[in-house]
């Protein structure tokens, strides 16, 4: 309960002052987003579209793009997005998909941004987000990044409105109020950055992990290293329309506060 007032309290204050971090264009870090996709024709346009629109100097950004062995069109979309952007996009291909994790670690190997941002397909980040991400990272105790996830189909039916106000609550009033007590804050699975030189350190993802996004932000607290909740970073993405059943033990990848 603690922790829900206080994020509450600190959403309150957020709302009322608006945080500029301002960076000189020149002294902008290149950034890598890695994106690691499977299957995902029917949403992976609209990721692509939105990160060509990002308001960040092309020249300092790269979309890595890891597909794992897609059979539904989408190494055809993304090749055809590369042919027109190959300066901004690169695609690398895996024949054999061995999971998320694998497939970071592959984008991470060939990324040559000094911070590494990851988003899911299905994610639609707004334009600011890389100018907003950087200005944390002007810290140097900071290590990692975390943004805020948005529903995009909230009004779907009942169940999308549900998961919407679940994912709300977590990022808007729990991690907000983790931060703000210099608390443990955990990676979600999408919308988050971490500095390359720290993932190369601690070996990157662990490929053998269910979670790795809790895996990995335990890794980063246990070498005390910060990871910061940043409300201001904000993607888009597509909550729940099915209700899903998932053996003991295993998790969906996204945020449940239930488990933190």
């Amino acid at each position: 309960m603690p922790i829900l007032v206080t994020g509450a309290k600190t959403l309150r204050v957020r709302v009322r002052k608006k945080d500029e971090r301002l960076i000189e264009i020149e002294k902008l870090p290149l950034v890598s987003i890695i994106v690691p996709v499977k299957n995902e024709a029917q949403v992976i346009r609209r990721l692509l579209e939105a990160s060509l629109g990002l308001n960040y100097p092309p020249e300092k950004t790269e979309v890595v793009i890891v597909d794992g062995a897609s059979v539904d069109g989408t190494l055809g979309i993304c090749e055809e997005y590369v042919g027109k952007h190959p300066g901004q996009l690169r695609l690398l291909h895996q024949s054999v998909s061995n999971g998320k994790p694998c497939a970071l670690n592959y984008g991470l190997k060939h990324a040559k941004g000094e911070i590494v941002g990851v988003f899911d397909a299905d994610n639609i980040p707004e334009p600011d987000v890389l100018m907003r991400a950087v200005g944390h990272f002007q810290s140097s105790s900071t290590a990692a990044v975390q943004g805020r996830s948005r529903s995009i189909n909230a009004d779907q039916k009942m169940l999308t409105k549900f998961v919407s106000y679940e994912e709300a609550i977590a990022f808007e009033t729990y991690l907000q109020g983790r931060g703000a007590l210099n608390l443990f804050v955990p990676l979600t699975g999408s919308c988050y950055f971490i500095r390359r030189s720290v993932l190369q350190k601690i070996g990157g993802w662990d490929e053998q992990s269910l979670s790795e996004d809790t895996e990995i932000s335990v890794r980063l607290a246990l070498e005390g290293h910060k990871i910061e909740y940043a409300a201001d970073i904000v993607c888009w993405q597509e909550s729940s329309a099915s209700p899903v059943t998932l053996p003991v033990g295993m998790g969906s990848g996204r945020l449940r506060p239930s488990l933190l």
